[in-house]
C-alpha cells in the first residue's frame, strides 16, 4: 500500500519546482496535521483533563474503545478542521494544482486574507473546536460512566 501510494503523489514532481513542494504540498500536509493535533489537543488536554488510564488502553471494553473501534466525534472533526484547512488551497495563475481562488474559494471569499497560508492553525481551531462541541453535545460512554463511578467511591 505504502508504495503504491508513494508512487500516486509522484514525489520527484513535487521536487522538480521547490515551490509547489513548499507553498503546495507543506501547506496541504500541514492543514491536515493541524487537524490532527486539533482531536488530540481537544481529547487529553480538555475532554479527559489530562487523565489517561494506561490499563484501559489494552481493554477490549475499556474506555478508549469507540463504536467499532472508530470515536466518531474524532473523525467528524477531522474531517471538518481539514476541509477548512486545505480547502482554501489555492495557487498563483498557471503555477500550481489548484484553482487561483482555492478549492473551496467561495466559502472564504469574504476572508481579508488567504485562510490556506494558515492552513496549520486553521485546521487545529477547528478541529479543537469541533470535537469539543460533539464531546459535549454526545458524550462517550465512559464519560457518561465516569460520574456514577465517583459518586459510588
Amino acid at each position: 500500500i505504502t508504495g503504491v501510494l508513494g508512487v500516486a503523489i509522484q514525489p520527484w514532481n513535487l521536487l522538480t519546482n521547490p515551490s509547489v513542494y513548499i507553498f503546495t504540498w507543506l501547506g496541504f500536509y500541514g492543514g491536515a496535521l493541524g487537524a490532527i493535533a486539533g482531536v488530540l489537543i481537544a481529547d487529553y488536554w480538555e475532554v479527559r483533563n489530562t487523565n489517561l488510564k494506561l490499563a484501559e488502553l489494552y481493554r477490549v471494553d475499556g474506555d478508549y474503545r469507540y463504536s467499532a473501534g472508530f470515536n466518531w466525534r474524532g473523525l467528524v472533526s477531522l474531517v471538518v478542521g481539514g476541509v477548512l484547512a486545505v480547502g482554501g488551497a489555492y495557487s498563483a495563475p498557471g503555477s500550481g494544482p489548484f484553482p487561483q481562488k482555492g478549492i473551496i474559494g467561495p466559502l472564504y471569499s469574504w476572508f481579508p486574507i488567504h485562510v490556506y497560508d494558515y492552513s496549520w492553525l486553521v485546521g487545529l481551531v477547528a478541529a479543537f473546536l469541533c470535537y469539543l462541541a460533539l464531546s459535549a453535545l454526545f458524550p462517550a460512554a465512559a464519560a457518561r460512566r465516569r460520574p456514577q463511578a465517583a459518586a459510588a467511591t
